[in-house]
C-alpha cells in the first residue's frame, strides 16, 4: 500500500525514505519481538500501534521498499 492510497490511516505521516505502509495484526505477547525487529532493520520504522483488543493488536509501520513491506506482512501476516 502507498501512502497515497491510505484513507483510514491518515495520523501517520510516512518519511519520504519508507513510503510503504505495512499494517501487522500480532499477537500483544510478541510485541517486544516485533519492536526489536524494527530496532534492528533500518528498513521498517514502527510508527505506532492500536490498543490489544481480542487478542490482536496492529502494528502501523512504514517500509522502505515493497520487498520489505512484503516479507514483513509474509513473516508476521
Amino acid at each position: 500500500m502507498r501512502y497515497a492510497n491510505i484513507t483510514q490511516v491518515d495520523r501517520f505521516q510516512l518519511p519520504a525514505s519508507h513510503p510503504h505502509l505495512a499494517m501487522i495484526t500480532i499477537d500483544p505477547a510478541d510485541w517486544h519481538r516485533f519492536q526489536q525487529l524494527g530496532e534492528d532493520n533500518p528498513a521498517v520504522l514502527i510508527l505506532g500501534h492500536n490498543d490489544p483488543a481480542d487478542g490482536h493488536m496492529i502494528v502501523y509501520t512504514a517500509c522502505a521498499s515493497q520487498e520489505t513491506l512484503r516479507r514483513l506482512e509474509d513473516g508476521w501476516g
